[in-house]
């Protein structure tokens, strides 16, 4: 069991470990909000998955701190919610601009649908949509596993199909599983077995470490084809979100003692979001083109290895090259 705690929180992850830290990256000095609010003035973000849980509190935060928000989600009325929230909390409201979309991003024509309903000049994209394994329905109509249509495919056709409109030392931050080592870690060739759909049998822990481990190999990949970009992971910490007490995949008894373990150890989405801004906008994020975060002590961190990997990553950007080519 290994114990991680920063001034608010102590909390423990059973069978977790992490990878080292990242010298170079270092730990991120936070700011007030005033002097965040001085970064993100006349800002534009885009979050996707911002109508609920850790994306709200992002989007929030956002608001809090000055920038102006477009939120995605599946729900019209939630995104009405957090467009409310965010107008009620807007450090410059005569400034700020917030709205809300509605997407299906479980579809590849879905995320190109959402794409094209954005016409902002974008400063920043904060992916936190994602799904737990739905082991009755386990693939999207696209034929591929919904955990890694919107931890892995949503994230890279958004961003693809959005880079146009990412200005000039734009940042994409992508909230998951970076810089955790969660055991048992999936091998190259699972992970290729998951993502082409030959492998259909799977525990919910390897589904989840593959989809984390696909996802920071994108993110490696990435500034190869968006120089100028700087991309980000990061591993928010125990959030009380309603991902876990929801879950079809989690069984009810488990829920329930997940859900009040949750009120002890849990951080709030505002927390969090707090958190990730300071990551976002710090010059810790500029050490590389890509920086993976442990967002709990605002710590830079080494991730999955295979992300390393140049040819593991040449061919998960082919795969999602592809699949973009194929299903759009």
């Amino acid at each position: 069991m290994t114990i991680i705690s920063n001034a608010f929180h102590c909390v423990a992850f059973p069978g977790f470990t992490f990878f080292p830290c990242e010298p170079e990256v270092g730990i991120v000095e936070p700011v007030s909000e005033e002097a965040l609010a001085g970064l993100l003035r006349n800002k534009q973000a885009l979050v996707v998955g911002g109508t609920s849980g850790i994306g709200r509190g992002i989007a929030e935060a956002l608001a809090r701190c000055g920038a102006s928000v477009v939120v995605v989600g599946s729900s019209s009325a939630r995104g009405q919610a957090a467009v409310t929230a965010m107008s009620a909390v807007a450090k410059f409201p005569s400034e700020q601009k917030f709205r809300a979309i509605t997407a299906d991003l479980l579809t590849v024509k879905g995320c190109v649908a959402l794409t094209k309903q954005i016409n902002e000049s974008l400063d920043f994209v904060v992916f936190t949509v994602g799904i737990w394994p739905d082991k009755e329905s386990p693939r999207t109509t696209d034929g591929v596993d919904k955990v890694l249509a919107l931890d892995v495919l949503a994230r890279f056709v958004v961003t693809e199909k959005l880079a146009h409109l990412l200005n000039a030392e734009a940042r994409v931050m992508s909230v998951l599983g970076s810089t955790v080592r969660a055991p048992p870690a999936p091998s190259i060739e699972t992970m290729k077995q998951l993502m082409t759909g030959v492998k259909s049998s799977y525990s919910t822990p390897q589904m989840l470490g593959a989809a984390g481990s696909l996802m920071d190999t994108w993110l490696q990949s990435a500034p190869k084809y968006h120089p100028g970009v700087t991309f980000i992971g990061t591993f928010p910490g125990i959030v009380g979100t309603g991902l876990i007490t929801t879950s079809k995949t989690i069984p009810s008894c488990f829920r329930c003692i997940a859900g009040k373990v949750q009120k002890v150890f849990a951080m709030t989405p505002t927390e969090c979001g707090m958190n990730h801004l300071q990551v976002l906008v710090s010059p810790n994020a500029n050490k590389y083109p890509t920086t993976y975060f442990n967002t709990i002590r605002l710590e830079g961190r080494r991730t999955n290895p295979v992300a390393y990997d140049s040819e593991f990553g040449e061919w998960v950007w082919s795969f999602l090259e592809d699949r973009l080519a194929k299903l759009r």
